[in-house]
């Protein structure tokens, strides 16, 4: 299977004092099983099973767990600064904390084990399972979904951690220009304005394996304290690292992932350009752009009473017809938004899927018949009388292709609503 035909990436965002409001969107895991091959989703301590049970039903959620379409990794990982952190082994080797304006930046995760030596990792993942142990599911259900959903979370690549370490060290000792790039957005977030010209930016490597100072005159340049100064750049030295370790992680998973269009700005030129051609976010960007012009239902900000039907959103995704709207995705950035209404409501692909619906002796009445009014096919109508069905359905007309799976297979997957978590089972 091939880079662009798996998917790695979260469902969930938070907001609000320490994250509280946790939102969770369904409807871009379920577009993401439909372009792509195989979905890893990054989940956020399980707090998405809930909502998923909601969206696909009890019964709906036990099928995708055991399609082999989803893969479940659960491990927190970040980078983060521990420069100023107290209580560390390599604080005190230090003799204190580092200065406003100098970092360390390293990549935190769940700890294979406690200080105590005790393993900690199973023991995270068994704390996670209590957010289905109180869900209220009645007891047959829980043991269940407990079952299908405990062998599932699994980890990152340990290579992940060593290589962000790695890799960040490595931005540091070439200056690199994500670096700047992620200053001026991180900049313009918390002072509403454009980095002041003429800013001076130079990492000096303090030695002790990771302890760098940034050299700057923002302070001076923007009338800011050394505080506020600190904490922008920290903000952007995270935003750098995290780029580079969402790209590690991609590249130890095999799997595409998205990035937010601000990021895409930190990334260099050339790259930027491929990603925006072959990124995950690109295909659901194509995947949305259609839909709108198409009029069809939106998974984006599903209604809350809103429901999927995920066996056929399995059965589909594996269909002929779903993996040629995919590659059609891929081709259509250069179409105008008139032209891909024309291909949605061209009447090609409209019989196509006539002729994959409904009796060929009804499609050949109607070809026969009907040859003053149908463009292209009158000179044929003959040819289809004398039997030369094969040629006519399979060559001529053609499988239903991404019009006739976008307008009609599609808007299958949804549902009218039903009451109770569990209503279907």
């Amino acid at each position: 299977m091939e880079l662009r035909e798996r998917h790695i990436g979260p469902i969930t965002t938070r907001a609000g004092e320490g994250g509280s409001d946790v939102r969770v969107d369904a409807g871009a895991l379920v577009r993401r099983l439909l372009l792509f091959e195989h979905c890893t989703l990054e989940s956020d301590g399980l707090v998405e099973i809930p909502r998923l049970i909601r969206v696909f039903g009890f019964r709906g959620l036990m099928e995708l767990l055991d399609s082999g379409a989803l893969s479940i990794i659960c491990d927190p990982i970040t980078m983060g600064n521990i420069g100023q952190t107290l209580g560390l082994k390599v604080t005190s080797a230090r003799g204190g904390p580092l200065p406003l304006c100098s970092y360390r930046i390293v990549p935190v995760s769940i700890p294979e084990r406690l200080p105590t030596g005790e393993p900690y990792r199973e023991q995270y993942v068994d704390q996670t399972l209590d957010v289905i142990r109180g869900m209220g599911l009645p007891d047959g259900q829980r043991r269940r979904l407990m079952k299908a959903v405990a062998p599932m979370p699994s980890f990152y690549p340990p290579i992940v951690i060593a290589d962000s370490k790695t890799e960040f060290s490595k931005l540091v000792e070439r200056q690199d220009a994500s670096i700047r790039s992620a200053l001026e957005i991180e900049f313009r977030r918390a002072r509403g304005a454009k980095l002041p010209g003429a800013v001076e930016l130079r990492l000096d490597d303090l030695g002790n394996d990771g302890d760098f100072r940034v050299a700057t005159n923002l302070a001076a340049r923007a009338g800011i304290d050394e505080a506020e100064t600190h904490k922008i750049i920290e903000r952007a030295l995270l935003g750098a690292a995290g780029l580079e370790q969402r790209l590690i992680v991609m590249q130890a998973t095999g799997s595409v992932s998205g990035f937010r269009a601000e990021e895409l700005s930190v990334l260099d030129g050339r790259f930027r350009w491929m990603w925006k051609e072959l990124g995950g976010d690109a295909q659901e960007a194509r995947f949305q752009r259609v839909v709108k012009i198409g009029g069809l239902p939106d998974l984006s900000n599903l209604a809350a009473s809103q429901e999927i039907n995920i066996k056929r959103v399995l059965r589909l995704r594996n269909s002929a017809d779903c993996r040629e709207m995919r590659r059609w995705l891929r081709e259509v950035d250069s179409e105008s938004d008139a032209e891909i209404s024309e291909r949605l409501f061209s009447f090609r692909e409209s019989l196509a899927a006539a002729t994959h619906t409904r009796s060929k002796s009804t499609i050949r009445f109607v070809l026969v018949t009907g040859t003053g009014v149908l463009p292209g096919i009158g000179t044929w109508a003959g040819v289809v009388a004398t039997g030369l069905d094969h040629f006519i359905f399979e060559k001529l007309i053609g499988r239903p292709g991404p019009a006739a799976f976008l307008g009609r297979s599609y808007p299958s997957i949804f549902r009218r609503p039903r009451r109770g978590i569990a209503s279907d089972e």
